[in-house]
């Protein structure tokens, strides 16, 4: 059945103007409204989702920088999972997502968590869409999710980021070797996104870039020393991380790296979970997003740009891109 969505994605990116420019074939700002209709399917994760993370690779399986995928979609890879020797005292607990693949080359690894009062599970599909795209995540619970403080939340992602690091030297782990500690990225909903954006500022050149979904702070700082690409999202009916604090929080960025917001009509603060909407679109730009920033793919850029790559599913959006 054919609905009818109303999306506003709303961009406003530093520095990326010469690049999407070059991708579309100009380099000037612009302002767009695209017209799309389809099938919403930005909902629950699909069976396959759930199940297995992604298609089954095939026996002649390669390097992830071989591999190109519909970054809306589930992605080429199997998805497992380690747990059993994660331990910090900067989280709770944690469970590691990784691809099955033949890769010859470590690959990028991100850090994830939901928000106050929230679990791991409440976002375990995004970890394993990521994953299924051949991107490690680490999925973790902060220290005690009923803290009011998004310090909390950045405490556990450095946490996670040293647990990346040890995993990549354990020698009995299947991902011994297999993670690029130079490529490390944050990622967090809610105030857990707060707290990605907090750990980044604490992190400098340690960590590549930063997804915030719908992020939750108080207070915003006056100027984050935050030196990677930041990419948030928001939503126009999310009475929790309101219009104001994205823009605040937007407003304390540097000016100084990458920075892009989407803001979806009528997404409300808990569509980033697994019970939420709009996830082939959230999917979308996060994969391209970590795609690009992190892996380096430059074949993902179009799914940035103003005219490419995005999905009929995603009906009307309109695009704003400043420099």
């Amino acid at each position: 059945m054919r609905k009818d969505l109303s999306l506003v994605v709303v961009v406003l990116a530093f520095g990326l103007l010469s690049s999407l420019g070059a991708c579309s074939g100009s380099s000037s700002s612009s302002s767009a409204l695209v017209e799309t209709s389809g099938e919403d399917q930005g909902g629950a994760p699909s069976s396959s989702d759930k199940e297995s993370g992604g298609k089954t690779s095939s026996s002649s399986d390669t390097d992830t920088a071989l591999v190109m995928a519909d970054p809306a979609g589930v992605g080429p890879y199997t998805v497992k999972t380690i747990s059993e020797s994660l331990s910090s005292t900067h989280y709770a607990s944690a469970v590691l997502y990784y691809p099955e693949m033949a890769a010859a080359n470590p690959v990028p690894a991100t850090t994830l968590c939901a928000g106050y009062l929230g679990d791991k599970e409440d976002i375990a599909w995004l970890a394993r869409r990521i994953a299924s795209h051949g991107i490690i995540v680490i999925n973790f619970d902060p220290a005690d999710s009923s803290s009011t403080l998004p310090k909390t939340w950045a405490n556990g992602h450095k946490g996670c980021l040293a647990s990346l690091r040890a995993e990549n030297e354990r020698l009995e782990s299947p991902l011994y070797h297999r993670i690029d500690t130079e490529r490390l990225c944050l990622a967090g909903y809610s105030m857990g996104g707060g707290g990605a954006l907090l750990a980044a500022a604490d992190s400098g050149a340690e960590v590549s870039n930063v997804v915030a979904l719908h992020p939750w702070l108080e207070p915003v700082p006056v100027r984050f020393a935050i030196s990677c690409p930041v990419l948030m999202f928001g939503g126009t009916m999310d009475t929790g991380t309101t219009t104001y604090m994205i823009e605040t929080i937007l407003g304390a960025l540097p000016g100084t790296a990458d920075a892009l917001l989407i803001e979806i009509m009528n997404a409300v603060h808990v569509d980033p979970l697994n019970q939420g909407n709009f996830h082939d679109l959230y999917s979308n730009f996060i994969i391209a997003w970590l795609k690009y920033y992190a892996a380096g793919r430059t074949d993902y850029l179009p799914y940035l740009a103003e005219d490419g790559g995005f999905q009929s599913n995603l009906a009307l959006y309109a695009y704003r891109h400043v420099q």
